[in-house]
């Protein structure tokens, strides 16, 4: 949804990255090396544009990134951004609502399960 939203806004000098892996709770690890090899080879090829990658606002939250193969990889394409891109922009983003096919977001979870009428845990405590 945000790699959509950036084509609009696309500039020869910037490389944005947002590669679709947005599922916190997936342990895919075919789409996580598939996003390290995208990434790797898109920043070989465009050394002189400034990198704009797309993580997860979820890195802050020590007890999460603990646990999440999601969240570590996301910090592990954060410093392979850091260390290999001259100029870059992080952007660690929320939940994003909007039309998506991504099933795995927040937001089509709870659609998907209030339409069919299944039920589903709502956290009332952090």
């Amino acid at each position: 949804m945000i790699g959509t939203a950036l084509q609009k806004v696309d500039r020869p000098d910037v490389l944005f990255c947002a590669s679709g892996l947005s599922n916190s709770m997936g342990s895919d690890l075919a789409a996580r090396q598939r996003e390290r090899a995208l990434l790797q080879q898109q920043i070989r090829l465009h050394p002189g544009k400034t990198v704009v990658y797309v993580s997860s606002y979820s890195i802050n939250d020590a007890a999460i990134a603990l646990n999440s193969d999601y969240l570590q990889h996301k910090w592990q394409m954060e410093n392979l951004v850091k260390e290999t891109s001259r100029q870059y922009l992080i952007l660690r983003t929320s939940n994003v609502v909007g039309r998506s096919r991504q099933s795995g977001n927040l937001m089509n979870f709870i659609y998907q399960h209030i339409c069919s009428g299944k039920s589903f845990d709502v956290w009332t405590q952090t």
